[in-house]
């Protein structure tokens, strides 16, 4: 997966981490796991147990790190403690067993970009059939000036086989496909103007509520400030004793409403000379 450092003399030059088998090996792995872990947690025995490797065995350690690249496989906890679970994409690629699945295809293509050196190729890259030369200068030199840390030779070599074998098992040949992240990310400018269209349209509703609630025999006057309006509705007839109890009333609205005036500092300032 990248290169180990010796513990006798200088370290080895380490690369930067990529999945240590291809996507197709990977979608066959969930598939040896799934029977056994389905939708629980379970521990490295359990990998070992699926994938026929010896629990300290360093290609056990390496598979679920690369199924965890893929975003196949959440894992929490250290050491012996430490637990793995298959993910939705995963449990869904190990039980559609139908070829044509726009969602398994989807899943499997989310997978392939899931890594994060396998995203950068792409988005620097893309499908042009660009040759495995200029893609080993990119990791081994050319990676270094967007500030990423630059392949050792072989470790490029490897990625570089790796990656093709990935993209081309999940057959991407246009755009990267969006994944739920993405797409909530995407939809956040529109949900914006949404949320103001529907802040227009409640107000619009609520114009509407007002003037049904004017009833027959009902009277209604909207004035317009500033600051918004204000609607008033009355009965069309009233006695002489009703209007006297309106009257008091709207005296002591507007004295309400007036505490709410806010005087700015500078009409302060004239008001007191």
């Amino acid at each position: 997966m990248s290169d180990t450092p010796s513990s006798d003399g200088p370290k080895r030059f380490r690369s930067p981490p990529y999945p240590f088998i291809p996507l197709a090996k990977a979608v066959e792995r969930v598939k040896q796991l799934h029977p056994k872990a389905l939708h629980h947690q379970v521990n490295f025995a359990v990998l070992a147990d699926a994938w026929g490797y010896g629990i300290k065995s360093s290609g056990l350690i390496q598979t679920a790190a690369a199924l965890i690249q893929f975003g196949f496989l959440t894992d929490e906890g250290s050491g012996q403690k430490r637990k793995f679970q298959l993910t939705q994409d995963a449990i869904r690629i190990a039980q559609d067993t139908d070829p044509s699945s726009d969602k398994r295809k989807a899943a499997i293509q989310r997978a392939a970009l899931a890594p994060k050196i396998h995203k950068e190729l792409w988005e620097n890259y893309g499908n042009s059939g660009v040759s495995d030369m200029v893609l080993r200068n990119y990791l081994i030199f050319d990676r270094t000036d967007s500030d990423g840390a630059a392949f050792s030779a072989s470790s490029a070599d490897a990625l570089i086989e790796e990656y093709k074998s990935s993209i081309s098992f999940a057959e991407i040949t246009s755009a990267p496909p969006v994944s739920k992240d993405e797409e909530n990310e995407e939809g956040e400018d529109e949900a914006s103007d949404i949320e103001k269209s529907s802040k227009e349209e409640h107000a619009d509703r609520g114009q509407k509520r007002r003037k049904a609630a004017a009833k027959v025999g009902m009277k209604e006057d909207v004035f317009s400030l500033k600051e918004g309006d204000v609607v008033f509705q009355w009965p069309e007839k009233l006695s002489p004793e009703s209007f006297e109890d309106l009257d008091a009333w709207a005296k002591i609205i507007l004295r309400k409403i007036q505490r709410s005036v806010v005087v700015a500092p500078d009409e302060k300032d004239e008001a007191a000379n």
